[in-house]
C-alpha cells in the first residue's frame, strides 16, 4: 500500500517518540486522513518485531474497517468480536471493546498484548476501555483519534504521555483528500442558556423540550430542499422521539428518508446505509450512530438538529460528510448554532494533552453573529463591519435573520499565518545568518548562559526602551555573563566647610548631628538634608551672628572598593532588527505579557514546539484584537534559534 507523505511522517514521529521514551503516544489526524491505514502499518511493524498487538475499537463497523486495511497489507490477524470467527493463534488481534470487556470480566481472555492500539481514542475514559487498560497495564499504548478530547472537552493527558499532531483538515482539503464545504446558519437558534450540562454536554431530556418546536423541524426540511435538492444527507437528532418527528416531517414533504438508531440490528443498519449510497434514500435521520467511523463519500449534507457543547461530537458529525467525490462540495445546514459554538471544522486547532484550569468552566458562546440591520454574518465585534450597526451587550449573544452562508470574511485564519511564515523576515536566510554571526562574535568575547536568571527565563517576551521613550519588544535568547569585577560603591558624605565660609562665621545648621564625613543615609534617617538642583542633596550652613543668609553645602561623592563581585548578566534579545546585547544595569525588566500569558508561553514544550502553539496563545489572548502576526513569527523563530545556538555552544564546549 502506497502511503501519503504525511502518513509516512507521522509513522516516523510515532517511532521516534518510542525511542525517546514515550510509553503512550497519541496520534491526532482528521477524519479522512487515513488513521486506520497508519495504525495497520504500525501494527504490522510491531508484529514483525515479535510483539503481540491488540487493535481495540468500539463499533462493529470499525472492526470491519480495520480488517479491510489489514487485508490490503497482507498481514495475518484474529478477531475478538461477536459475529466473527475467533483465531487466537495470531500475534495481531482486532477486538471489539465490549466483547473483550466481557471476556476480561469472566476471566476468559487468553491473548495478552504487548501493545494496544486504541482506535477513536477519545473514548478511552469510558469504563469498558479503562478496564482493558487496568487488565493490560504493562502494555504500550498508542492512541489514534481525530479529536483528542473527551466529550466534556477535557484533554487526554491522564492516559497519554506524548501528543503527535499530524496534518489538519485544511491541508487535506487543499490536497484533495477531503472536499471543501459550506456552512449555512439556521434561521432560528434555540436559546440554550438555561439548559443543564452533564459530562460536558447538554442533557438530552432538556434538549428534547427545546428541539421539539415544529418551526425548527419544518425549517430543516425546507432548507434541505433549498440547499441539497435530494442529495444524500444525514440529519443528527437528539433522541429517538425527536428523530421520529423529524423523519415524519421529511416524509410528509415528499423526501425519501429513513431512521437509523443504535437499537437497530446490524443488518438493518447496513441496509439503510446501502440505500443511502445507492440514492434510494435521500436523508438518513440518525441518533448518535453515524458520528464516527462510517466511511460515506456519497453523503453531501449534514443537517445539525442536535445542539452540542462538545467540540469532539461536533467535529465527528461534520467530518462524516467531508469524504471526497468528484465535483462534491459538502453542505452543513446548522439549525442549532453548533458552528457558532465551535467554529468552522477546517480552522487550525492547537490540540494539547494538558488541562488548562482557566478554561474548565468556560461556557460556549457563539463565535459568529448576524447583524440585525443588514444581515451580515461576522465574528463577534461590537460594531458590524458591513453597515456600522452597534450592538448592545445583550444583542451580542443573539442570532437572528434568514438562513445565510457563513463566510470567513475579515478574518485572519491561523492557517494563513502558518503558511505565510516562510515569507516573513524571520524565515529569511540572511536574517538568520546575521544573528548567528552576531552570536558567534559575542561568544568569542563573553560567557553565555541559557539558565534562568532573576525570574527571567529563556523565551520570555520583554519590553525595553531604545532612546527617549521609544518602547520596543524583544525575546530573551540567552544571558551574557559579565563576569567578576571590582565592585566600587559610591556614597555621599557631608564635606568640610570651605575656609572662606568658616572665616565669615558659618557653621553647619544642627551641628550636633551634621558634621564633616557624616553619610547621606544617616542624614536621611533624621531628615537633615534637602534636594537641590538635579536632585542633588545638600545641607544648610548658617552664620552664627545671623549677618548673612543661609548657604547651601552640596554633599560630596566618594567611593570605596568592596572587592571582587559578580557583575551580573546582560540580556541577549531577539528583536525585529536582529540580536542585540541589552545592558541591564540600572534598568528594570518589564514583561510584555501578564503572568497568565507568560506562563502559557513558558509551558509550551521546548523540544517539540510548533507554530500552532503561539498562534493559539495569540488567538486566546486577543493580541491587537486578533492575531499579532509578527509576535507569532518572532516567538516561533526564537525557539528555533535558541535550539540551534545551544547546539552550537555544545559543539564548541562553551556550555
Amino acid at each position: 500500500m502506497q502511503l501519503r507523505d504525511y502518513q509516512v511522517q507521522v509513522l516516523d514521529d510515532l517511532k521516534t517518540s518510542f525511542k525517546q521514551g514515550a510509553k503512550a503516544p497519541l496520534l491526532v489526524l482528521p477524519t479522512g486522513a487515513g488513521k486506520t491505514v497508519i495504525f495497520a502499518e504500525l501494527a504490522r511493524d510491531f508484529v514483525n518485531e515479535g510483539k503481540k498487538v491488540l487493535i481495540l475499537v468500539h463499533r462493529r463497523e470499525l472492526v470491519k474497517q480495520a480488517c479491510e486495511k489489514l487485508d490490503l497489507i497482507d498481514v495475518k490477524y484474529g478477531i475478538i468480536a461477536a459475529g466473527f470467527n475467533a483465531d487466537a493463534d495470531f500475534g495481531l488481534q482486532v477486538a471489539s471493546v465490549y466483547t473483550l470487556y466481557r471476556k476480561i470480566a469472566s476471566n476468559k481472555d487468553t491473548f495478552i498484548p504487548d501493545v494496544i492500539i486504541f482506535d477513536e481514542a477519545h473514548h478511552i475514559v469510558a469504563g469498558t476501555w479503562t478496564k482493558v487498560i487496568e487488565r493490560y497495564s504493562k502494555a504500550t499504548r498508542v492512541g489514534v483519534t481525530a479529536t483528542p478530547i473527551r466529550l466534556d472537552n477535557r484533554p487526554l493527558g491522564q492516559f497519554f504521555d506524548r501528543l503527535i499532531n499530524g496534518v489538519q483538515v485544511n491541508y487535506l482539503v487543499s490536497k484533495g483528500y477531503l472536499c471543501s464545504h459550506k456552512v449555512f446558519a439556521g434561521s432560528e437558534i434555540p436559546d440554550l442558556s438555561k439548559l443543564k450540562v452533564k459530562r460536558g454536554d447538554y442533557k438530552t431530556k432538556d434538549l428534547k423540550e427545546v428541539m421539539d418546536k415544529p418551526v425548527i423541524i419544518g425549517d430543516a426540511v425546507h432548507q434541505y430542499k433549498k440547499h441539497l435538492n435530494n442529495k444524500p444527507a444525514i440529519a443528527f437528532c437528539v433522541d429517538v422521539s425527536h428523530a421520529s418527528k423529524v423523519l415524519a416531517q421529511f416524509l410528509k414533504k415528499g423526501v425519501k428518508a429513513e431512521l437509523l438508531t443504535g437499537s437497530m440490528k446490524h443488518t438493518e443498519r447496513d441496509e439503510v446505509l446501502n440505500r443511502l449510497k445507492t440514492h434510494k434514500t435521500h436523508v438518513v435521520v440518525s441518533v448518535d450512530v453515524i458520528s464516527e467511523g462510517t466511511d460515506l463519500p456519497c453523503v453531501t449534507g449534514a443537517i445539525l438538529l442536535r445542539p452540542t457543547n462538545s467540540q469532539a461530537l461536533y467535529m465527528q458529525q461534520v467530518g462524516r460528510i467531508l469524504r471526497p467525490e468528484k465535483n462534491k462540495t459538502a453542505i452543513v445546514l446548522d439549525h442549532v448554532g453548533n458552528t457558532f459554538r465551535h467554529d468552522f471544522i477546517d480552522i487550525e486547532r492547537n490540540w494539547r494533552l494538558e488541562f488548562d484550569v482557566n478554561e474548565e468552566n468556560k461556557k460556549a458562546k457563539p463565535l459568529f453573529i448576524t447583524c440585525k440591520k443588514c444581515g451580515y454574518v461576522y465574528k463577534q465585534e461590537k460594531i458590524c463591519p458591513s453597515c456600522g450597526y452597534q450592538l448592545t451587550k445583550q444583542e451580542l449573544l443573539a442570532i437572528d435573520g434568514e438562513l445565510k452562508e457563513l463566510k470567513r470574511q475579515q478574518q485572519k485564519e491561523p492557517i494563513t499565518i502558518k503558511e505565510q511564515y516562510r515569507w516573513s523576515l524571520y524565515a529569511k536566510t540572511k536574517f538568520h545568518a546575521i544573528n548567528v554571526l552576531f552570536f558567534r562574535d559575542l561568544l568569542d568575547k563573553s560567557k553565555i548562559s541559557f539558565v534562568s536568571k532573576n525570574n527571567i527565563q529563556i523565551g520570555d517576551n520583554i519590553t525595553y526602551y531604545n532612546g527617549h521613550n521609544t518602547q520596543k519588544y524583544g525575546i530573551v535568547i540567552a544571558f551574557i555573563d559579565l563576569g567578576y569585577k571590582d565592585k566600587i560603591e559610591y556614597y555621599k558624605v557631608v564635606p568640610k566647610i570651605p575656609e572662606q565660609l568658616v572665616r565669615a562665621g558659618f557653621d553647619y545648621m544642627f551641628p550636633e548631628d551634621v558634621k564633616e564625613g557624616i553619610e547621606l543615609k544617616e542624614l536621611q534617617e533624621k531628615g537633615l538634608y534637602t534636594l537641590g538642583k538635579r536632585s542633588q542633596p545638600f545641607v544648610n550652613l548658617e552664620d552664627k551672628l545671623k549677618r548673612f543668609d543661609i548657604e547651601r553645602l552640596y554633599l560630596e561623592t566618594k567611593s570605596k572598593n568592596l572587592g571582587e563581585h559578580h557583575a551580573g548578566y546582560n540580556l541577549l534579545l531577539l528583536t525585529n532588527e536582529g540580536l542585540i546585547n541589552y545592558e541591564t544595569e540600572y534598568r528594570n525588566i518589564n514583561f510584555k505579557q501578564g503572568d497568565k500569558v507568560k506562563k502559557k508561553i513558558r509551558d509550551l514544550p521546548f523540544q517539540y514546539y510548533k507554530i500552532d502553539g503561539f498562534i493559539d496563545i495569540a488567538r486566546q489572548a486577543h493580541f491587537n484584537v486578533g492575531y499579532n502576526i509578527d509576535w507569532v513569527y518572532r516567538n516561533f523563530y526564537a525557539r528555533k534559534l535558541i535550539k540551534e545556538l545551544k547546539q552550537y555552544c555544545k559543539i564548541y564546549k562553551r556550555l
